[in-house]
């Protein structure tokens, strides 16, 4: 029996702007994980190929794959088998538990805690989500598991990580239908990023052949065991310096919001690539700051000035990349920073102690991510609720968890 972990992501800086490979993005990787603990099932089990998928936290929670064929349809579950059977070429008979910290559901009145997670009365698909990363962090658990029970893995090792990024990117896609950005897979599998993607047009083809055919698991092989062209670069947030991510409860229809902010760029190209190099350049400043901090050497009173010196400019930069949000925005026609958004976030800039904040991912109604100063965010959150501009904001238990897919104790789940 093994156990393993992906985090969830908040994509702080580079909204938009990651779909193109030109640009990239920092994601930060959040203290939410999703976990997959997997064993042996019974040899008796007829069919050569069998992997039985548990969530025991939501309503009609099993998916059984046998040779080919899934007892209910789950995308995810069943493109992640389709994808690593595909590439080791090996019968199995396997079963796998998942659980989803809390963080990742709007934890309502269908939800009950029982020891470390809660259990809803709902099926997973009724249960609303807070756009933590939630499927790929899913994809990458579920992968790491299921490829543990036909090799060994090291999770140290860079080669290692490589493969199962590929893996769970390409399952990511096909469970999509799409080629995404892929900053959400690479974050549950590295950790906190700065993240330029890779080319849609290198995973197309594995996204449209049929899982079946032969010709699906050289394409597979193929592609997992050859370099991408991508940039992945290791960022965390600087001493001194976290994330108070908010739930606000609303919501936003993600790929209806890329597709017109995506027409707007075609139709204004060069108008468009103005604003988004502003964005650009606002970002970039943003992350330099934070590597400029955490190449600091000396006494934490020498650090502390050294930060206090900083933050002028790290407001100055969320200033940035909020101005330029906006126009987008206004511009695209799609509420990517909404007024009631730009409420909220401008009352959280009067609060002492926040450096700024944003409109995470693609932005909306779903959520806002505020960069503080760490000594200060617990007064931060109590000021919070003397206002009542904040009284749809739900403030999550999250902090950045560098780390990305790791192995964990598998006696600390119930499945064990």
């Amino acid at each position: 029996m093994k156990a393993f972990s992906s985090p969830g992501k908040a994509l702080l800086a580079g909204g938009y702007l990651v779909l193109d490979p030109s640009y990239s993005a920092y994601v930060v990787a959040l203290s939410s994980r999703m976990h997959a603990v997997v064993s042996a099932l019974s040899d008796d089990i007829q069919g050569d190929k069998v992997v039985r998928v548990r969530s025991s936290q939501f309503k009609d929670g099993e998916w059984t794959y046998i040779d080919g064929e899934m007892s209910r349809p789950n995308p995810f579950v069943q493109s992640v088998i389709n994808v690593v059977l595909a590439y080791v070429q090996k019968s199995c008979k396997v079963s796998i538990d998942i659980y989803s910290d809390d963080a990742f559901h709007s934890q309502g009145e269908s939800s009950v805690q029982k020891g470390r997670f809660r259990y809803h009365s709902l099926p997973l698909s009724e249960v609303p989500k807070t756009g933590m990363g939630s499927s790929a962090a899913l994809t990458v658990s579920l992968t790491t598991a299921l490829l543990s029970s036909f090799e060994t893995i090291d999770l140290d090792s860079q080669d290692t990580q490589n493969k199962i990024h590929n893996l769970a990117q390409l399952a990511h896609c096909i469970a999509q239908k799409k080629v995404g950005s892929g900053f959400d897979v690479a974050t549950a599998v590295y950790g906190s990023t700065v993240y330029q993607r890779f080319p849609a047009s290198s995973l197309e083809q594995a996204a449209s052949t049929d899982p079946g055919s032969e010709e699906f698991g050289q394409i597979i092989r193929k592609l997992v065991d050859s370099r991408w062209p991508m940039k992945i670069a290791p960022c965390s947030l600087p001493p001194g310096i976290s994330l108070v991510m908010g739930d606000v409860h609303g919501g936003s229809e993600t790929p209806k919001m890329v597709s017109q902010v995506l027409k707007w760029r075609k139709e204004k190209e060069q108008r468009a690539n103005q604003v988004w190099d502003a964005i650009n350049q606002g970002n970039k400043n943003l992350v330099a700051e934070f590597m400029h901090l955490n190449e600091q050497k000396g006494t934490p009173d020498e650090y502390r000035k050294e930060l206090n010196n900083r933050i002028p400019k790290m407001k100055e930069a969320i200033r940035t990349i909020r101005t330029n949000i906006r126009t987008m925005s206004h511009e695209s026609g799609v509420p990517i920073e909404p007024e009631s958004q730009t409420a909220l976030l401008d009352a959280c800039a009067d609060l002492p102690g926040v450096v700024g904040g944003v409109v995470p991912g693609a932005g909306g109604y779903d959520a806002v991510c505020l960069v503080v100063e760490s000594d200060k965010a617990n007064e931060i959150i109590a000021n919070s609720k003397k206002s009542a501009l904040f009284d749809k904001v739900e403030w999550l238990d999250l902090k950045e968890q560098t780390r990305g897919v790791q192995e964990e104790d598998p006696t600390l789940y119930p499945s064990a």
